[in-house]
């Protein structure tokens, strides 16, 4: 997905099902097919997500609806097609809290020509962004600098390798998968901006 939407600026669809006239009942009978290894062409399109197919069309509508509002209202793009996460702990107070935080996003548009058409993805012209969240928390609260994604990395497997090994001795790893959301720095951004602007 990454060689296709950010290196090779690919124009991708959401799998969904091909015809019009499926209901819940016929989905399942041909999905069963498919599993059984019946030569049955039930789907078209690029993606194929972990959610069922009604699901997962329901989830891009909901994205879709929130990313178009938030350039709509406020200017900015909200949807990030996001490469890996990082697994790690945070103490609190006696207690530690595992957490897993987005790694690498890269913003998307999510769009649909026609009701009956599946969800095609595309990179947007804004640059590719690491966590700026998860940067500044990292280099203040335990001292990592986490680079940011360049040509200097041969693949983002490589940029997740260089990464991995400068938090594994925290005991933390690298989860190398890939999910689409909104996500907003806009209050990491006011905060930078009092921190710069203190005097």
């Amino acid at each position: 997905i990454f060689s296709r939407i950010v290196e090779k600026e690919k124009t991708l669809t959401f799998k969904k099902l091909q015809g019009d006239g499926y209901d819940y009942r016929s989905f399942l009978f041909l999905n069963l097919l498919e599993e059984l290894k019946v030569p049955v062409e039930l789907y078209v399109g690029d993606i194929k997500t972990n959610r069922e197919i009604f699901d997962a069309q329901k989830s891009l509508k909901e994205l879709r609806s929130k990313a178009k509002n938030a350039i709509e209202e406020q200017g900015i793009n909200v949807l990030y097609l996001i490469f890996g996460f990082i697994e790690w702990t945070e103490k609190i107070g006696p207690n530690e809290k595992v957490l897993k935080s987005p790694l690498l996003l890269v913003p998307v548009s999510l769009t649909l020509e026609a009701q009956k058409k599946p969800y095609k993805i595309a990179r947007m012209d804004d640059e590719i962004v690491t966590n700026p969240t998860l940067m500044y928390l990292f280099k203040e609260n335990y001292g990592i600098t986490i680079p940011e994604y360049g040509v200097e990395h041969k693949s983002i497997d490589d940029y997740f390798d260089t990464i991995e090994k400068m938090v594994v001795e925290n005991g933390w790893n690298i989860s190398r998968e890939t999910n689409l959301g909104i996500v907003s720095f806009q209050k990491m951004n006011m905060y930078k901006d009092l921190v710069e602007n203190r005097d």
